[in-house]
């Protein structure tokens, strides 16, 4: 490590809390067939198709830390954790309180589109420099057809930060 690189590391400003925000909505836009295929998956709903009401998809990501200034947006992420989170345990952790409302209209939203349901999905992100977590959540409809449409596989979480890294231009070790 050179002496300019050293004084660029120790100068760096951390991302203010809108950069963060605008760049969860990018990775969201940018892998969201990665998102529904991992989001439909996790909740099971080839066999269980209603466990989206009582759960949605946790997706916990680590900002890189000192990202390149020319890095796209979405790239800036590694998943540390997809799963299930019950809502109720959501509601208690993230308190917030118009929550529950915006998720029923969103699946109303969707089954009046001719959807079956609605997969909520809900990407947290730890940042290095900034004291707190930035939430992005986002609804996916789904239907009938949509399992023959997608890899069923029990190895889903692997598969999807395995998408991310490479989309991301890394490795996935």
């Amino acid at each position: 490590m050179n002496e300019s690189s050293l004084i660029l590391e120790s100068t760096s400003v951390p991302p203010l809390p809108t950069e963060i925000v605008t760049e969860l909505r990018a990775f969201t836009r940018k892998f969201n067939p990665a998102l529904f295929q991992a989001g439909f998956n996790c909740l099971h709903l080839a066999t269980h198709p209603t466990t989206y009401k009582d759960l949605v998809v946790w997706v916990n990501l680590e900002r890189i830390p000192n990202p390149s200034p020319n890095s796209r947006t979405w790239s800036r992420f590694k998943v540390n954790f997809v799963g299930p989170l019950p809502v109720q345990h959501l509601l208690q952790k993230f308190k917030n309180p118009n929550f529950l409302e915006v998720k029923a209209e969103q699946e109303r939203h969707h089954k009046a589109a001719g959807n079956i349901g609605t997969i909520t999905i809900v990407l947290s992100a730890a940042c290095p420099g900034i004291e707190t977590v930035m939430n992005n959540v986002t609804y996916i409809g789904f239907g009938t057809h949509s399992a023959a449409a997608l890899d069923l596989s029990d190895d889903w979480q692997e598969q999807f930060a395995e998408t991310v890294e490479k989309l991301c231009g890394r490795s996935s070790s």
